[in-house]
């Protein structure tokens, strides 16, 4: 009978102690998780092929993790009940019986410093950092990708410039060997046109080695995309060079810093709440075999009276974080800006290059007709046309470079202020990505 009273009692303990825990309920929290469930969306080839990297992967589980974390912070908050029993025989010197007990045990954490809200909007910002960090991997991926393509690119249009100047090389080569064999070209005049054309050939080997090794690591990074993914982000290499770039740090990053130090707060009212009084209700049914049950209903306190000042050294280290936190942005910021200054002279800088290039190459086309004809008449020397050949072909491979810095330039700016996905990515696929 006496364990059946406890049985009969124990829910009316749970029930009264869980009427006893009003728990203050958070009315809003900024930037939490999308809890409604919405149509499912079809997400883009390209989207599709980004949501395949490993390390996007981890973040959006770890955006998934965040609703079971916040799931977790609930549960505890609930009544948690814990039996615990021991049976024996006592002797009190002249007789021997049986002795036990049995006992529910029944608490629940009153949360009276507010340290769910604390621990709630924690997990509801590290979520979100998560969540906004996808962006920040894309870009890593889209760059790895788009910088090999225009490496590669790069390689290929040199190698075509170096090709049309050895076959148009070739047009005198035979006339060149033909002159030195009777002694008609000067044997340190060969050697010159010899050492340059062996020249362009070494820079030629080292140019297919960067390609090629451009295109390997292409071939790792575009593993799994099928041939609709390969056109678009050929076709956006070229509009990443195109695009116009803002002044300063994408939206993200601005969002992920604020939340950071957002974390940084909680943990500090979480530290400062510390040495309040807290504690917990609790309720206990405890049964014997020799006697009748016993009850026990109450409210467990605790405070921290004396800790040698480590609550006061973590609210050091906290306030000092915040502090780190804010100057990294600054810093971060100050880099942008140094860099989108510099891009901009850059610009400017090519299109100047670029146009005393143009019009070198257009002088030297000119000097070389002028050339091939005053040849054809005997009063060309054969030396001076396959510098002027060797000269066009220089120049050419100087164009090509002055515009490979420039896209070069331009990607590096993207990664640096974070807003390289935006070049690639429509605003539909950047939700898509982020869901």
């Amino acid at each position: 009978m006496k364990l059946i009273a406890c049985f009969i009692l124990l829910p009316l303990f749970i029930s009264a102690c869980g009427s006893a825990a009003v728990l203050k309920e958070k009315t809003s929290l900024p930037m939490q998780p999308n809890s409604i469930k919405s149509e499912p969306i079809i997400e883009s080839d390209i989207v599709r092929f980004l949501s395949k990297d490993p390390k996007i992967q981890q973040l959006k589980l770890a955006v998934e993790n965040g609703a079971l974390n916040r799931k977790l912070i609930e549960q505890s908050m609930r009544p948690q009940v814990n039996a615990n029993s021991s049976i024996g025989g006592a002797n009190d010197g002249s007789n021997a019986e049986l002795a036990g007990t049995l006992q529910f045990n029944l608490t629940k954490d009153a949360d009276l410093t507010g340290a769910v809200e604390q621990r709630n909007n924690i997990v509801d910002y590290e979520t979100e950092i998560s969540r906004l960090s996808i962006l920040a991997q894309a870009n890593e991926r889209l760059y790895a990708i788009l910088s090999n393509l225009i490496s590669a690119d790069a390689a290929n249009e040199k190698i075509g410039i170096i090709d049309e100047g050895m076959q148009e090389y070739e047009k005198v080569a035979g006339l060149i060997e033909a002159a030195h064999s009777v002694g008609a070209l000067p044997k340190g005049k060969y050697l010159e046109i010899k050492n340059q054309v062996s020249d362009v050939e070494i820079m030629k080997s080292q140019i297919e080695l960067t390609r090629d090794l451009a295109l390997a690591k292409l071939e790792i990074e575009l593993s799994g995309a099928n041939s609709k993914v390969k056109r678009i982000l050929d076709k956006n290499k070229q509009t990443v060079a195109k695009l116009k770039v803002a002044n300063g740090l994408d939206g993200s990053v601005n969002k992920i810093n604020k939340l950071r130090s957002a974390i940084l707060e909680e943990n500090l009212k979480l530290e400062t709440n510390s040495s309040k009084w807290n504690g917990s209700y609790a309720s206990s049914i405890t049964s014997s075999v020799q006697g009748d049950p016993s009850v026990f209903a109450g409210v467990q306190l605790i405070k921290p009276v004396y800790d040698a000042g480590q609550s006061h050294t973590r609210m050091q280290i906290i306030k000092n974080q915040l502090v780190q936190t804010s100057l990294d942005l600054a810093s971060l910021e100050r880099d942008v800006k140094t860099a989108f200054l510099s891009l901009e002279k850059t610009k400017r800088n090519m299109n100047e290059g670029l146009q005393l290039l143009s019009n070198k190459i257009d002088n030297l086309y000119s000097a070389q007709t002028d050339l091939e004809r005053r040849r054809a008449a005997g009063k060309a020397q054969l030396e001076e046309l396959a510098g002027n050949i060797i000269a066009i072909a220089n120049t050419r491979l100087k164009q090509s470079e002055v515009n490979f810095e420039f896209k070069k330039a331009k990607l590096d700016y993207l990664i640096l202020n974070q807003s390289l996905y935006s070049a690639v990515l429509s605003k539909n696929e950047i939700r898509q990505l982020m869901n």
